[in-house]
């Protein structure tokens, strides 16, 4: 079934057209506008200290005895097995002690620490993490506590899914499939200069509306990269020309140009600046991209569902910085999505870059900084793994009254309590409710 907007009450609307109008926010009942999302989201009462997120960074301190340049490698198991990820790749020189943040599943125990050195043996040790600082010693007094060895198998990359809802600041149907991507870092060392590169896969749409993306990379300028452009490789339909000045992404155009944040120093990177025309390869419908759901319906009978392989950027940049290098994750990656609402274009976020302003001034910034959207209501989540999302339509969970629902019977606990069923993702209801299937 073809999904539609939810339509709003018409106060809601009018205040929404005030805001997005002006920032004069006197005319709009704050309260109400939290009280109206509480009443749409599929659960109640939820953590109100919840950040919603499902990856933690785990600092650690690892000082290395031998002399010598290494490459430091944090896995989610032992590197023997296949099923192992690398979480991060670090540049190291021995007889130096390093604080390095790792990003990895909230739900993780034992994470695994390999020193590599340029010949492929590997010393790794097991750690069991804590969020206090992780202490990690290679010498040849800790020598008895390592596993020597070479690398069994190819290395992969621990993936991640940005999944999103269109609307904001609008209540949706929370499925949470109406843009799907997925995400993976990769680190090297060529020549001695340190390159990161981000990939980003785009499995779903599950809209009918014109939607844009673009990547902030927090807390990095253009002080912190070498020159000023970053290397695009992949699928070639990320920019459909016909927009012109109605375009999502302003200052785009075919370019490989670095833009900047609106009100601070961090870098963007256009991803697409329309969703449908780079999934779909470049199908058209009247000279506009075809407004079908990619990947996100499975009945047969309903023509609106589309099955199309996913289709990946590759962005590179070299960056100046050891420290910067080294620390670098998905959780600095505020990869979001900007959309047409009222009359203005709005962009959704993760947390916690929720009412971040990137490329527009849309959030009617209070004067003491604070926003009225900056309510505890997530309208994107970042998820380890290949996240099987929910179908067209059909919640992520639910729990309202006698109620309980939604493709992950075990999301309302974890919305409910944030310590609790922290690994929900894993656990669909039914491989039926879910895609892939």
């Amino acid at each position: 079934m073809m999904k539609t907007k939810k339509c709003m009450f018409v106060g809601f609307a009018a205040v929404m057209s005030a805001v997005t109008s002006c920032t004069e926010t006197n005319l709009f009942d704050e309260e109400d506008y939290k009280a109206y999302v509480a009443s749409v989201f599929p659960v109640q009462n939820i953590d109100p200290l919840h950040d919603w997120s499902t990856i933690t960074k785990f600092p650690f301190r690892v000082e290395i005895g031998y002399t010598g340049s290494y490459t430091l490698k944090f896995y989610s198991d032992d590197p023997k097995y296949v099923s192992t990820r690398v979480l991060n790749t670090c540049s190291v020189d021995g007889n130096q002690t390093y604080d390095i943040h790792i990003a990895a599943p909230s739900t993780s125990e034992n994470l695994y620490v390999s020193l590599v050195d340029d010949k492929g043996v590997c010393r790794t040790k097991a750690v069991r993490v804590s969020p206090s600082i992780n202490n990690v010693v290679f010498s040849e007094d800790t020598s008895a506590d390592e596993i020597v060895s070479s690398s069994l198998y190819p290395d992969v990359n621990q993936t991640y899914t940005f999944c999103f809802e269109e609307n904001f600041p609008e209540p949706g149907d929370y499925d949470f499939n109406d843009v799907v991507m997925g995400v993976g870092v990769d680190k090297s060392v060529e020549n001695g200069t340190r390159y990161i590169s981000i990939s980003v896969k785009v499995r779903a749409v599950g809209s009918g509306s014109r939607l844009a993306a673009a990547m902030r990379l927090a807390n990095i300028s253009a002080k912190d990269v070498v020159g000023t452009s970053y290397e695009r490789s992949g699928s070639k339909y990320y920019f459909f020309t016909q927009y012109g000045d109605q375009d999502l992404l302003p200052k785009f155009g075919d370019s490989n140009e670095f833009l900047t944040m609106r009100n601070s120093t961090d870098l963007v990177i256009p991803v697409f600046n329309d969703a449908h025309y780079f999934i779909s390869g470049g199908a058209t419908q009247a000279a506009l991209p075809a407004r079908n759901y990619y990947n996100t319906v499975t009945d047969k009978e309903d023509l609106s569902g589309v099955v199309v392989s996913p289709k990946t950027q590759t962005f590179k940049f070299a960056v100046n910085d050891v420290t910067l290098f080294n620390n670098f994750s998905v959780k600095d990656i505020d990869l979001f999505i900007l959309e047409e609402y009222n009359g203005g274009v709005f962009e959704v976020h993760t947390m916690p870059y929720k009412t971040a302003e990137v490329i527009n001034e849309w959030a009617a910034i209070k004067s003491d900084g604070s926003s009225p959207y900056g309510g505890n209501y997530p309208w994107a989540l970042l998820i380890p793994g290949d996240f099987q999302y929910p179908i067209e339509g059909l919640t992520i969970g639910k729990a309202k009254g006698n109620v309980i629902g939604g493709a992950y019977l075990r999301f309302f606990s974890w919305a409910q309590d944030h310590y609790s069923n922290r690994d929900w993702y894993n656990t669909p209801q039914d491989s039926k409710m879910v895609y892939p299937q």
